[in-house]
């Protein structure tokens, strides 16, 4: 959940004690700003606890390690030629599935966003994403199947919703500071004296 991420554990423990937070962004655009109503002093833990915390963490890593090697191991076979198919089967612990229909942005969180990221960057020609995804609780590779063209009107009007939606929940200001982050971190110029000249 939210409580996991970073940026939210930043702003818990840099906010003072009944001061909100500045709005910050998260991924598949979701925004949050925290009101800190009540914070805790650290107190030490009992040797038993930190002794069950310590056995939990490390069989989590080793867990992790372990699905590491299963999942490289996997990505070999499928190197080599091996099908998808063959190669899901020959584990229990894998789970074949196919995500259909799904864009860029994402309105949800099905797949993640870091799924989404290496879909878009395959193509028919090139398959398969090299890298195995880690998620919160889970291993994945990616293998585009089909690429589905987006159709411009309905482009259109889910441009003109998300903006008027940004711009009721976050006021014409933030939008404009997030529509202005977003075309920086885009890195697109344009010439505008060739522009002006077509």
């Amino acid at each position: 959940g939210i409580e996991k991420d970073p940026k939210f554990i930043e702003a818990a423990f840099s906010t003072q004690k009944g001061d909100i937070s500045s709005i910050i962004e998260l991924p598949d655009n979701r925004f949050f700003a925290l009101e800190v109503v009540d914070k805790k002093e650290p107190r030490p833990q009992t040797l038993a606890e930190a002794k069950t915390k310590l056995l939990k963490d490390y069989r989590k890593v080793k867990a992790t390690k372990q699905a590491e090697e299963i999942m490289e191991a996997a990505k070999e076979r499928i190197a080599k030629g091996d099908s998808w198919d063959e190669v899901a089967k020959s584990n229990k612990l894998f789970r074949a599935d196919t995500i259909s229909n799904f864009k860029r942005d994402g309105n949800n969180n099905r797949p993640s966003s870091a799924i989404r990221e290496a879909a878009f960057k395959l193509s028919l020609a090139k398959p398969d994403h090299k890298e195995v995804i880690k998620g919160a609780d889970s291993l994945t590779l990616v293998r585009l199947q089909q690429i589905t063209p987006a159709k411009q009107s309905e482009y259109e009007k889910e441009a003109v919703a998300l903006r008027s939606s940004l711009k009721s929940s976050l006021g014409l200001e933030l939008l404009t500071a997030y529509v202005d982050g977003l075309w920086k971190k885009a890195n697109i110029r344009i010439n505008q004296e060739l522009f002006d000249r077509m």
